[in-house]
């Protein structure tokens, strides 16, 4: 049989649990709205390019890059800052 603290802490933990999900939700469906539409030609680095890998630094990601540069495997670089994990990715092109 369950104490009372583990009861309470158990629907406590479901309440909070189902709160953050309604309001997850709600976030989410407020914000497909919220986009903005882009103009016409532009694209982000991502859709363009070719993802080649992610770094920890942007020294790493601008050596790798110049490298592949300087080699003649590619033609130019990005290095784009990926603000969720704190990597560094590197886009190259042809």
């Amino acid at each position: 049989m369950m104490r009372t603290r583990t009861r309470i802490a158990a629907a406590a933990a479901t309440l909070l649990t189902a709160g953050m999900l309604a309001v997850g939700t709600a976030g989410s469906a407020q914000a497909a709205d919220a986009q903005p539409t882009r103009a016409a030609g532009t694209v982000s680095v991502a859709e363009e390019g070719e993802f080649y890998g992610d770094y920890w630094n942007r020294n790493d990601c601008e050596n790798t890059g110049q490298w592949l540069k300087n080699t003649g495997q590619y033609g130019h670089y990005v290095c784009e800052k990926d603000w969720l994990s704190g990597d560094w990715n590197l886009y190259v092109y042809n």
